[in-house]
Parts: structure tokens; sequence; C-alpha cells
């Protein structure tokens, strides 16, 4: 079961979110430890062009009292965390930690019995995370 920050609630992916929804995948790139954000401002149209693009694979996390988007993670229909990223605003209420593990229900629910992702080995936040809620280097 997946524990939401209060006054976060996990919101379905719609096609005229992508620009908000790129907004915070920018935002969450400035920190510098995970590189340069690769989407650019083509971001949705060039995921949602990918053959492993399922749009119910991108979850979307929104403030209850705002409606803004303060959180973004999607994967690939291959089991496959691509992006997870939350606004600078939202960080530290485990919120990283509670997409990660939505995500990784949505791939239980298809059969899958595991999850891949690859981060940069300077991404200390990133690695804490996904060591702490299981995950391990390969």
């Amino acid at each position: 079961m997946v524990n939401w920050p209060s006054g976060v609630v996990l919101a379905p992916f719609r096609p005229d979110d992508a620009s908000e929804a790129l907004r915070v995948l920018i935002d969450a790139y400035h920190d510098g430890y995970a590189g340069e954000f690769e989407g650019g401002d083509d971001w949705y149209a060039t995921v949602s062009a990918d053959d492993e693009w399922d749009p119910a694979l991108v979850l979307l996390a929104r403030d209850v009292e705002t409606q803004r988007i303060v959180g973004v993670c999607y994967g690939w229909t291959s089991a496959f965390l691509k992006d997870v990223c939350v606004a600078r605003v939202a960080r530290g209420q485990g919120l990283g930690e509670a997409l990660v593990l939505a995500l990784a229900e949505r791939f239980r629910e298809r059969g899958f019995g595991a999850m891949d992702l690859k981060v940069l080995p300077g991404n200390a936040p990133a690695r804490g995370l996904y060591r702490k809620i299981g995950f391990r280097d390969a």
C-alpha cells in the first residue's frame, strides 16, 4: 500500500497535463544530480511516440489545495522506471517514494515481478530513495 503525503493525491495523466508535467521535470533536473533533462520542450511529443509509452503508466501527484502537479513518475511498458521527479516545493515528504511504489504496483498488476531503472552514480538523493525501498545495484 502506498502512503501519500498529506495534501497530495494521485491523479491520472491527460495530454493537456503535458506542459505542467514538463515544468516539474525540468525544475527537478535543475538540481544537477540527474544531469541534463533530455526531453526538451517537445518531451510529450517524443515520449508519447515511443512504442513503450502508455499514458496509464504516467503518474501525477497533485496538490489538493492548488491542483498543481507537484510530482511526475512514468515508466515504459517493459517495467522500466523512466523518470521520477518531485517539485522542489514538495520535497522531503515521501512523495518520490509514493510515486515509485505506485508505479511498481501498476507493473505488478501487469504481471511483472520487478522494475528496472537507471540512475547516475552521483545522484545520491535518488540512490538513497531507491535503496530505501528495496532496489539493488545490478
